[in-house]
């Protein structure tokens, strides 16, 4: 068994997003291994996604978005869908405000994952898929998220 090894390294304030950055991506690549860098995986009316798209999701989402997408993915690899509630209690620790947080927060923190997806393809379209199950329901608790098993795996791979 190999043993691993870590290093403190000092870093100016300024260049930790950067290194951050670089790191994630040094390690996404080598969790995923040489087949992930052509790889993708069909995402339901949302296009093809990489391995390395995916990583530059990881980068662009703070903590918040990684850990809803995170419970998207967790979801997803026990074959269920992330409910709305799911995805509120997943985003809560990470609000300024965990008590306050709630529909219209949540609501932005997917806008954001949108926007970030868009910059990333280009288009309208995300690395997940969602479902509306009924006008019957409350506002927000009306849809299911769902990755792609792969999707998904790739995604806890990078650290999501």
């Amino acid at each position: 068994m190999t043993e691993t090894k870590y290093q403190l390294i000092p870093v100016l304030e300024q260049h930790i997003p950067a290194v951050i950055e670089l790191l994630a991506q040094l390690n996404a690549a080598g969790a995923a291994g040489p087949a992930a860098e052509t790889e993708t995986i069909d995402v339901p009316e949302n296009g093809t996604w990489s391995f390395a798209e995916l990583v530059e999701m990881h980068t662009r989402c703070n903590d918040r978005t990684r850990t809803i997408l995170a419970r998207i993915a967790a979801a997803s690899l026990t074959d269920t869908e992330a409910s709305y509630n799911d995805l509120l209690e997943a985003g809560r620790p990470y609000a300024g405000d965990p008590a306050n947080y709630g529909f219209n927060n949540l609501r932005a923190d997917l806008a954001w994952i949108a926007k970030y997806a868009k910059k990333i393809k280009g288009t309208n379209v995300w690395p997940l898929t969602y479902r509306q199950i009924g006008p019957e329901h409350p506002k927000g608790e009306r849809y299911l998220y769902k990755m792609p098993v792969g999707i998904a795996k790739w995604w806890t791979e990078i650290g999501g």
